[in-house]
């Protein structure tokens, strides 16, 4: 009997026949080199679609408020109203909102209310801070803060701007000059190329392929580094407080205890 399979295998082989199994491996591997070069053309087509430029809007249209913070009138009118500006340039912040009043929909018992846009000064984490160069004098209006990352869940150190009330916000208009040049060929293609992954469902298999693996977007799962259990986006984890007030880390944190106090 195995004379006879071997005698098969060598006819096979030099017949060049494939086997089941090989016709197989051979169409997959053929799907897969499609898909590669489904993805080479999606990057370029994303690539032109950025870089397809504006064209100025004549006449500008109106489209909300800016709001930004800038120098209180008394700091501007002294004479460190250029070293404070100095510090604004880097630290400011720009938030856009439909509405002058900058009021946003919050739900409350059920209900929808309206509530102020809370704005503030950036807060640079600790490698952002040392790219922005402070001399040593606007260091001193700086304190360094321990704050929890909302999508990982692990203290973060901070830096804060410990004299705020010399900033005011201002509201401007936002004026719309520049319109982005229309693509519809780049837009098709790429909603073509969006659809047939989508139907085929090709999405799990075109994931692994570019990115080694495949991230579903109901469930978005976050590991600590150990890789020991999942952690939470917007609380800190009792490890990690316990390990950091344990090794005398400066700072205040704010933490919510209600679910591990049980």
């Amino acid at each position: 009997m195995k004379k006879e399979n071997s005698a098969v295998s060598d006819i096979l082989l030099m017949s060049r026949i494939r086997t089941g199994r090989q016709r197989k491996r051979a169409a997959i591997k053929a799907q897969d080199k499609a898909l590669l070069r489904l993805k080479r053309e999606q990057d370029a087509l994303s690539k032109a679609y950025r870089n397809r430029g504006c064209v100025p809007l004549e006449p500008p249209v109106m489209k909300g408020y800016n709001r930004f913070f800038v120098l209180r009138d008394d700091v501007a009118r002294s004479r460190d109203a250029t070293f404070f500006q100095g510090i604004l340039d880097k630290i400011n912040t720009t938030n856009w909102c439909a509405e002058k009043g900058f009021r946003v929909s919050k739900r409350y018992k059920r209900r929808h209310r309206y509530a102020d846009f809370l704005q503030q000064l950036y807060e640079p984490t600790e490698a952002e801070f040392k790219k922005m160069d402070f001399s040593p004098r606007a260091l001193q209006y700086f304190e360094e803060w321990i704050k929890i990352d909302k999508r990982s869940g692990k203290p973060v150190r901070k830096y804060v701007f410990t004299d705020p009330w010399r900033f005011i916000l201002r509201v401007r208009p936002n004026w719309i000059t520049q319109q982005w040049i229309h693509a519809p060929e780049l837009e098709s293609r790429m909603d073509e190329i969006d659809d047939f992954l989508d139907r085929n469902n090709l999405r799990p298999r075109f994931g692994k392929l570019v990115y080694g693996k495949y991230i579903s977007r109901r469930k978005e799962w976050r590991y600590d580094p150990e890789g020991r259990f999942l952690v939470d986006r917007h609380v800190l984890p009792y490890r990690f407080m316990k390990q950091d007030l344990e090794e005398g880390i400066g700072g205040k944190i704010f933490v919510n205890l209600k679910r591990y106090s049980s």
